[in-house]
């Protein structure tokens, strides 16, 4: 029965890795190449930055997690340190970014909405966010750090290879500990903040009586719409993310490795939130769809900025 259940889920990664993969490629290089091209065409909006390092964050998880993942069960390499170092720190820098880049995106929303008159000053805001993603790259590195020195290749079963911290006692422990905080840090703190501030944002644009009166109508439209974009955003994000931080914090409490077949989806979870972006952005906006058909018609003029 093992034995069925290890051929499934290799067979299963393999093939959802084959059809994610160009489509994390394509998907994110379009938004990056639509955000470059805009440079010398139009003047960029503190969102386009936004979206383009969330872009980034997942382009860099596909091209290094998935082209891993690939060679690994396609040409049958074994699993090594450098393996687990590499897509392990990846992962989590993804994650970290993402998560964090959301949250600076639901305080955007929040200022636009509740002090719109800040809000209309660009080229501060494109200052001071450039800032803000420089120290989240940087923080970043600093949370995902011990990952790239001590994570190492474990030994779950017989068949069954996985990475972690387990060594001796002591590693064990410092991977307990480090596994707590990477899990209030880069999703538990940050997804609460974000839940905050969408609350708060649906309580003002829903429900005050003052963002309804006929002269802000268009107004709140307007921000109604992308208010809903970025929140789709973070939900997506978030729906991916929980099944494989929930599954870690139960091996936490209960101090065992859960079925493995659990393990599989929730890192296809992860991959599926790694691709979603550009088919938001297909999906939901309007400006985005006129980007990507001058793009592909290999056109000059572009449109005013993704929102």
């Amino acid at each position: 029965m093992n034995h069925e259940i290890s051929y499934f889920t290799l067979i299963f990664v393999r093939y959802t890795l084959v059809l994610l993969l160009p489509v994390n490629i394509i998907g994110n290089s379009f938004v990056v190449s639509m955000f470059l091209k805009m440079k010398t065409v139009t003047r960029r909006q503190s969102s386009d930055l936004l979206l383009f390092n969330l872009a980034i964050a997942d382009l860099l998880f596909g091209i290094v997690v998935l082209t891993c993942s690939l060679v690994f069960h396609f040409v049958g390499t074994e699993i090594n340190d450098f393996y687990c170092k590499a897509t392990g720190g990846v992962v989590y820098l993804s994650c970290g970014v993402s998560v964090y880049t959301l949250t600076v995106i639901a305080m955007e929303r929040c200022r636009a909405v509740l002090k719109p008159a800040r809000a209309r000053i660009g080229r501060y805001n494109m200052t001071r966010n450039r800032r803000i993603l420089q120290i989240i790259w940087f923080t970043t590195l600093i949370v995902i750090s011990p990952i790239f020195v001590f994570l190492k290749k474990m030994d779950v079963s017989d068949d069954i290879v996985d990475c972690g911290f387990v060594q001796d006692a002591v590693m064990a422990r410092f991977g307990r500990i480090y596994d707590a905080i990477v899990v209030l840090v880069l999703f538990l703190g940050p997804n609460c903040f974000i839940c905050c501030l969408y609350g708060k944002l649906i309580f003002k644009l829903w429900y005050d009586r003052q963002m309804h009166q006929k002269p802000r109508l268009a107004l709140m439209h307007s921000r109604c719409k992308l208010t809903k974009l970025s929140f789709v955003i973070s939900a997506v994000f978030t729906i991916c993310w929980t099944p494989y931080y929930f599954r870690t914090l139960v091996t936490l409490v209960f101090g065992q490795q859960i079925l493995v077949l659990s393990l599989v989806v929730c890192r296809v979870l992860v991959v599926v939130n790694s691709c979603a972006n550009p088919i938001i952005y297909t999906l939901q906006c309007p400006r985005f769809r006129i980007h990507l058909r001058q793009l592909l018609d290999c056109r000059n003029k572009i449109s005013p900025h993704i929102p």
